[in-house]
């Protein structure tokens, strides 16, 4: 995979070299530079785990202006943390972090669907973000919370979780 982004990357690259005049080639150019700093600021997931991280933190940075990287929450440090706090130890396996991953993306949606800050002025950093998740004069964080209690509480019908009996005794993040 890293290789077709290392192709499209010089592809581009050179189109940019080999075709900027005005008018219309600033525009495209503008339009490929925009194309290259997406693929260099992205990093493709290296498994599924990580993919469900991405997706976790796509939806968080949806109502985030300057919101924690993925290679910064997904990393492989970060999700042997959230790995170990399943309980019990014998549900600390892939498919139930992803699991709770997808359960906790959907709390993440319901928060930002339910907060009128999201359609607007957006949270500045993802702290301040998770700070109003818990709060308690934000109408939103009651439904965020009870959602979250249903996933960490081993009550959630996500994919991954229902039926397992794992649980996750505190907040992730």
């Amino acid at each position: 995979m890293k290789g077709i982004h290392f192709f499209v990357y010089v592809s581009i690259l050179l189109t940019i070299n080999g075709s900027c005049g005005g008018g219309e080639d600033t525009k495209k150019k503008e339009q490929q530079i925009q194309l290259l700093l997406y693929l260099q600021n992205n990093k493709t997931p290296n498994s599924s785990t990580q993919a469900a991280c991405f997706n976790f933190t796509s939806t968080e940075s949806s109502c985030i202006i300057a919101a924690d990287s993925q290679s910064t929450v997904c990393s492989d440090s970060e999700l042997t943390r959230l790995k170990n706090g399943i309980q019990t130890s014998d549900k600390r396996t892939e498919s139930i972090l992803i699991g709770f991953l997808n359960c906790w993306k959907n709390c993440a949606l319901l928060f930002n669907s339910a907060n009128s800050v999201c359609t607007g002025a957006k949270y500045p950093t993802t702290k301040t973000y998770r700070d109003a998740q818990k709060s308690t004069t934000i109408t939103a964080s009651a439904a965020w919370g009870t959602c979250m209690t249903t996933c960490n509480n081993g009550n959630s019908e996500e994919t991954g979780l229902k039926g397992t009996g794992a649980t996750y005794p505190t907040q992730p993040f």
